[in-house]
């Protein structure tokens, strides 16, 4: 006889959990589908406020009150489980409620350190400008842990529903689909195996294990951008915000003399934000000798401009891009080229030479050429492609 175990909205949660876990996982190989992986975290969060609530008010067998027991059922339930004759539980089973606590625990130290690395890092979501960049960092580097680890838990998750379906032949996996499973009477006149099936369902189950790990692998190692490609977006987009004396954001300003005096004049111009307050001092300080050139100014202009670096450099600015420059920069170190800087040359170290050397590209300092945003000084990078 069947019974309703799991009500509808525990196996919505439950699918939609897997699909945005998966969702995540395969848009966090590249920063071109950021936006999108943002979007499944966001997804994940709501789900799990929903599985807290519903832990409380679903029904019997979605309720923590139902499957979390005390040590000793736990212990019991395992002990039961080494000797292959586990208990029968029609929802979940003591141990597994624990766990079921503990993933969604996990889940939500992925998405707390996930928003943290998304608003101080890249300066979006709701809760964009409020944790600062080394902050992001370390977020970023328990989101990052805590996700692989996550993932070797999914692979021990599925593996037990595997034994639980082939070994205890419990139909877990089925019941999830369906909401039903067997009352105790009809789940013992069915689970009584003759023994010459023994064999051949642990056979069953070894083949399932090794796919089971195999999918995990295959999870690691597949890139989303190696299969869609690295096709660039189009549309307009804002320009990187500044910090002004007081702390407050404030988006970027073009300079005319900075323009036509950098940019129309001399080179290809250099967004302000790219590089740190001491090092635009040392450029303008030597534009006699700029890079073998003599670029002098009247000291009015001079001075204009200096102030204008100054108010855009790195320290100010609020982009990706500048935080990392200033992060990687080694102490008391003055870079006066933004294509020496370790993060600059840690980013572009996959690409050719000879790319550098296209009419299209001409040099390594010509950002504008595959940046699509650079005069914006964000430089995302679901804004890059490489010209023929």
């Amino acid at each position: 006889m069947k019974i309703v175990v799991w009500d509808i909205p525990t196996r919505l949660f439950h699918w939609g959990l897997v699909l945005a876990c998966f969702t995540a996982y395969i848009t966090s190989r590249t920063e071109r589908f950021l936006e999108l992986h943002a979007v499944a975290g966001y997804v994940l969060f709501s789900l799990i406020i929903f599985r807290i609530v519903w832990g409380f008010a679903g029904n019997k067998y979605a309720r923590f009150s139902h499957f979390l027991k005390g040590p000793k059922e736990v212990l019991s339930y395992l002990s039961s489980m080494v000797r292959l004759k586990p208990h029968r539980c029609t929802g979940h089973n003591p141990a597994v409620g624990w766990v079921v606590l503990f993933m969604l625990s996990v889940l939500i130290a992925i998405t707390v350190t996930g928003v943290v690395t998304y608003s101080g890092e890249e300066n979006k979501g709701f809760l964009a400008g409020y944790f600062s960049f080394n902050a992001a960092q370390y977020a970023f580097i328990l989101h990052t842990f805590i996700a692989y680890a996550f993932i070797a838990l999914i692979v021990v998750h599925v593996a037990a529903a595997f034994i639980h379906d082939f070994v205890f032949r419990e139909n877990m996996i089925l019941a999830m689909v369906t909401g039903s499973k067997e009352d105790s009477a009809g789940f013992a006149a069915r689970s009584v195996p003759a023994e010459t099936h023994v064999k051949a369902r642990f056979a069953r189950l070894a083949v399932f294990l090794l796919l089971c790990l195999l999918g995990g692998w295959m999870l690691v190692s597949f890139n989303l951008a190696s299969v869609l490609g690295s096709k660039r977006t189009s549309g307009s987009h804002a320009a990187v915000k500044v910090k002004d004396d007081k702390g407050v954001p404030r988006p970027f300003v073009v300079n005319g003399l900075w323009l036509s005096e950098c940019g129309e004049s001399c080179h290809s111009v250099f967004h302000p934000t790219l590089l740190p307050e001491v090092s635009w001092k040392a450029v303008m300080a030597g534009l006699d000798e700029h890079f073998e050139d003599d670029a002098s100014l009247e000291p009015e202009d001079a001075e204009e401009i200096l102030k204008y670096l100054i108010s855009n450099s790195a320290e100010r600015s609020t982009s990706e891009a500048s935080q990392k420059i200033l992060w990687t920069l080694p102490e008391g170190s003055v870079p006066l080229r933004i294509t020496k800087t370790p993060y600059w040359l840690k980013k572009h170290s996959g690409i050719k030479k000879d790319i550098f050397k296209r009419e299209s590209v001409t040099s390594p300092s010509n950002c504008a050429a595959c940046h699509r945003d650079a005069d914006t000084g964000i430089f995302d990078d679901t804004q890059i492609a490489v010209p023929d």
